[in-house]
This record gives C-alpha cells, structure tokens and sequence, in this order.
C-alpha cells in the first residue's frame, strides 16, 4: 500500500473498489515518480562532478590561449621591419651620438628618418640626447632587442 493509500486509511475514509484500485494505481504511479527522480539526482550529481573539472580546464585554457595572445601581440609590436633595425643598429654601433642626417642616410631620406626616429622613440629602443636635439642614442630595451635578434 502506498502513501495516497495509507492516507485514507489513517483518515477511516471508506473506498469503493474502483476508487481503491484508483489510488493504488495513483501510488503505484507515484512511487515510480519518485524512484526516477532519485534516479534523475544521482544521475544529476555525477554529471555535475563530471562537468566541474571539464569547467576549470576549460578556464585554463582560455587562460592560456589569452597569455599566448598577449605574447603574440607583444612580439608583433617589438618586431621591427628590415630599415629600423638597421637603423638601430647603426645608431647602437655609432661612438658619438647618432644624427637625423646619418639617420636619413641610413633609411633613404629625410622622411623616413624622422617615421622610424618617432617609431624607435616609442618603442623606447632609442632616446634624443640632451646634448644636441637632433641626437639619438640606444637605450636598454634597443640594446636587448638587438641582442635577441642576433645583430649585436
């Protein structure tokens, strides 16, 4: 006997036969609601043990992928083309302090100098001297750059 029917007979209800079977078939039907959704909860619970450390591997690598983004986007921005490294170079390798003259002989004129000047200067691979105001002269990070290219 089950729940529904338990209770009218805590009650003292009377039944009629077809009402009897009705509240057993009501139990029987309940009963089997009550084994699946048991079944649904522990099936519920290990999906979500499943799906956890699926979660946080998927949290690492997103991680991962932004960091080696990062790291692109950093080398793509410190990588220079063919004539501001020679002009790094020649102004690393100059003994006196490097001119926008020799920089516009180095690039192929006055123009260019003064685009791949400003690109250096913004990088901070080179600095203006304050002994002459068109100098130049390598800084730290140009002197690293060279390096890590192989060119010093």
């Amino acid at each position: 006997m089950g729940k529904i029917a338990a209770f009218f007979r805590e009650q003292n209800i009377p039944l009629a036969v077809q009402q009897k079977q009705k509240v057993l078939s009501l139990d029987a039907q309940f009963q089997q609601m009550e084994t699946e959704r048991d079944a649904l909860k522990v099936e519920n619970l290990h999906l979500k043990a499943q799906v956890n450390p699926l979660e946080r591997e998927v949290e690492r690598l997103k991680d991962q992928i932004q960091e080696m983004k990062d790291k692109a986007a950093a080398h793509v921005e410190d990588a220079l083309d063919e004539i501001a490294e020679a002009l790094l170079v020649a102004i690393a390798n100059s003994s006196y302090e490097f001119t926008e003259i020799q920089a516009a002989a180095v690039t192929g004129g006055p123009a260019r100098a003064s685009y791949y000047i400003g690109l250096l200067i913004k990088m901070k691979f080179i600095i203006q001297t304050t002994a002459m105001p068109s100098a130049y002269g390598t800084r730290q990070k140009g002197l690293e750059y060279l390096k890590a290219i192989g060119k010093l």
